[in-house]
């Protein structure tokens, strides 16, 4: 198991950027092969996802999820992954986000011989995309 950690500031209020991570089958349009993800029920959801070229299926249990705090998720069959992202707020139009990833990189990217090193870019990228798809769902934000 390695432990990936990333930080981004995005330009939305800590609500919108909450909101956002916890509807879980938005996680597609942000987070690399990921393909679905479907609520089960408040605390469960099942994802499908491309890894290495594979498909994979997993249930995922919401372990945490404090409102503009944070949200974390573990999978507990399949490939092992947890992830928690931490809302920081910077203003009243501005949040940071740590992310932090545990996963079995070898298992997940077994064709990769680097897996250990696509693992962070993946989350760095996947970061750079969350900002990116959450800055225009809530649009442009102006200081007055």
């Amino acid at each position: 198991m390695s432990t990936f950690r990333e930080t981004i500031e995005v330009g939305v209020p800590i609500r919108a950027a909450y909101d956002q991570l916890t509807h879980f089958e938005n996680y597609p349009h942000f987070m690399a092969g990921v393909q679905q993800v479907t609520q089960l029920s408040d605390t469960e959801t099942h994802w499908v996802m491309n890894l290495g070229g594979q498909q994979r299926e997993f249930d995922a249990q919401l372990i945490d999820c404090q409102p503009d705090k944070r949200v974390a998720w573990r999978s507990h069959n399949g490939p092992m992954l947890a992830e928690a992202i931490t809302l920081k707020k910077m203003g009243p139009d501005r949040c940071q986000l740590v992310a932090e990833l545990e996963a079995d990189a070898r298992a997940l990217l077994p064709s990769d011989a680097h897996a250990q090193e696509a693992m962070g870019r993946r989350l760095k990228a996947d970061l750079a995309r969350f900002k990116s798809y959450v800055e225009q769902q809530v649009g442009p934000v102006h200081a007055v």
